[in-house]
């Protein structure tokens, strides 16, 4: 097996694990934690948890194993269905033992995917570990409620990092607020971008980006102005922002669906951002607004409970099993509030660090990583 984490440029091998195999016929990846794989080989079926670093083997049943085609059933990640030249086997993995998302390394990786939508950097991976470690450390070995909430903390406030940093607000922020700019409210529930939008449109800007690496900046910058200027030529876009909009009247629509003084600062530099208009003109024009700190503040609530539900549910607030007893975004709805009155109004802030300062955000994320829903992305409850 080889592994590319650059989008085939650079290959390694990852065979630990992978015993008496000519040949692999078959890979499949776990759609809600990327780091589960199985493969189907000449030998039977594998499988990695923690992203092809290391193989067991998974063929409890397996009376055949020259494995044709692999599916991972819907909604099960422990089981699969093999196809074989002796017929179809169901493969179901029933072995005891601690849910993966328990396991230090597995939990910051996962963060990884979730909220940036990529492979750890070693540094960074290494980093976010000791830190989690020393903080379960501080708990602990006790089982009691004490011990456990502790835990739990520790996890949330690590948890959290990930969207306060600044590959997250370049990222994955950036793609909310540019919806939030550009569509009309009522064609999506509560004008929130949908998760699958939101996936595509977050792994594009973010594509190669690691903060602190070499040329990070250079690259981010690249990917944004790339996106925005195929953000403005979407059809979607256009048809509500003719391009045939003055760059006044254009403007105005925009701060108008931000829900943003038509008057003042960002006004005055998105007008400015326009320049001769056209494609160009457009893209900066929303990308300024888009970009501005007041915003950044107003919107940062919202966000926050929304990346609840995408980046620990895989999902929208009114999906899976809100749906359809939710469709009124019920829990958005507890979650928004509560965090609100917490917080307080977010444009009160006068900086962007004063946003980002640890607050009562992490007892939300505590209330996501315990439930049964997030659980069982990874194993049993």
């Amino acid at each position: 097996m080889l592994k590319s984490t650059d989008g085939g440029a650079n290959w390694r091998e990852i065979n630990n694990g992978l015993t008496s195999i000519s040949s692999v016929t078959a890979i499949v990846v776990d759609r809600d934690n990327p780091s589960i794989l199985y493969i189907g080989t000449s030998g039977g079926v594998f499988k990695s948890t923690d992203g092809g670093a290391n193989w067991s083997a998974f063929n409890d049943g397996l009376t055949n194993l020259d494995i044709r085609v692999l599916t991972l059933a819907p909604g099960n990640p422990n089981t699969l269905y093999a196809g074989t030249a002796g017929g179809v086997f169901k493969i179901t993995d029933n072995t005891p033992g601690r849910n993966s998302i328990d396991d230090t390394e597995f939990f910051v990786r996962q963060q990884y995917f979730d909220f940036l939508n990529r492979e750890p950097d070693a540094a960074g991976l290494a980093f976010w570990k000791g830190i989690l470690e020393e903080r379960l450390n501080s708990c602990g070995t006790a089982d009691t409620p004490e011990a456990n909430t502790c835990r739990t903390r520790a996890k949330a406030a690590v948890s959290e990092a990930f969207f306060v940093s600044v590959e997250f607000q370049q990222t994955g922020y950036l793609v909310y607020r540019l919806y939030k700019s550009a569509f009309d409210p009522t064609a999506r529930p509560r004008g929130l971008p949908r998760y699958s939008e939101f996936l595509r449109d977050a792994q594009q800007i973010g594509s190669g980006v690691i903060v602190n690496a070499p040329g990070w900046e250079q690259k981010l910058e690249a990917n944004k102005a790339a996106f925005i200027k195929e953000f403005v030529q979407r059809s979607e876009f256009t048809a509500r922002f003719s391009e045939a909009m003055t760059g006044e009247g254009y403007v105005n629509a925009l701060l108008t669906t931000a829900g943003l003084p038509t008057a003042g600062a960002a006004r005055f530099a998105a007008i400015g951002a326009w320049g001769e208009g056209g494609t160009e003109g457009r893209a900066a024009a929303l990308r300024s607004i888009a970009e501005s700190d007041l915003l950044f503040r107003k919107e940062f609530n919202q966000a926050f409970v929304l990346m609840q539900y995408f980046g620990y549910l895989r999902r929208g607030p009114d999906e899976g099993e809100d749906a359809p007893t939710d469709r009124q975004f019920k829990g958005y709805e507890f979650w928004l509030t509560k965090l609100n009155a917490e917080s307080g109004d977010t444009t009160r802030f006068t900086t962007i660090d004063e946003l980002l300062a640890p607050t009562k955000r992490a007892q939300m994320v505590e209330a996501f990583v315990v439930t049964g829903e997030y659980r069982r992305r990874f194993g049993p409850e």
